[in-house]
C-alpha cells in the first residue's frame, strides 16, 4: 500500500506542506527502486535527502512552534531528534557494511510509522493548534474594531470597551 499525499495532512503553511509533498514524492521513489532492490545508492541517495530533509523542515517548524508558543514544541522536538538519531544509527549500519536492502527495508518501515505518528497526528496537532491561534486572534481584532465604531459612535465609552475586551 503506498503512502499518498493527501488535503488531510496539510498544514495550511504553504512552505510547511511543499516540504511534506516533497518527502512523500522522495520516499515514493525510493520505495520503488527498493522493490527493484537497487539498495545501496538509492539508500545512500535518500539517507542525503532526509539529512537536508530534517534539518530544513525539522529547524522551520520549530522555529514556528516556538514563535506561535506551541505547548507540544518539546516533544516535537524530541520527535525530530529521535527520526534524526535512527537515521544516523541506519548510516553507521550502511557504512559498516550491512546489507543494503535489508537496511532500505528498515528504513521503509521506519519511514511508514513516522508519517502515520509525526505527520499524521503531531503536526495535525500543532495545525490545529495554528488554526485555533488564528481564530482568537481573527475573534479579536473584530472585538477590537468593532470597539473602535461603537466608541466612534459615541454608543459606548472607550473605557467600557477597553473593560469588555480585557476579559
Amino acid at each position: 500500500m503506498p503512502l499518498q499525499w493527501n488535503r488531510e495532512l496539510e498544514t495550511g503553511i504553504r512552505e510547511l506542506d511543499v516540504q511534506q509533498q516533497e518527502l512523500f514524492a522522495k520516499f515514493e521513489l525510493f520505495s520503488a527502486a527498493i522493490e527493484l532492490e537497487h539498495g545501496h545508492k538509492q539508500v545512500e541517495e535518500f539517507f542525503h535527502y532526509l539529512d537536508h530533509y530534517a534539518q530544513e523542515h525539522f529547524k522551520y517548524e520549530e522555529d514556528m512552534q516556538e514563535r506561535s508558543k506551541f505547548p507540544e514544541r518539546a516533544e516535537h522536538v524530541t520527535a525530530h531528534r529521535r527520526f534524526v538519531e535512527e537515521l544516523e544509527a541506519f548510516k553507521a549500519g550502511l557504512r559498516s557494511g550491512r546489507d543494503a536492502q535489508e537496511i532500505a527495508l528498515a528504513v521503509k518501515a521506519t519511514m511508514i510509522r513516522w508519517i502515520i505518528s509525526h505527520s499524521k497526528h503531531m503536526d495535525r496537532a500543532f495545525n490545529d493548534y495554528l488554526l485555533a491561534a488564528s481564530e482568537k486572534a481573527k475573534g479579536q481584532l473584530i472585538s477590537k474594531k468593532l470597539g473602535e465604531i461603537l466608541v466612534n459612535s459615541q454608543i459606548v465609552s472607550a473605557v467600557t470597551v477597553e473593560r469588555a475586551l480585557v476579559k
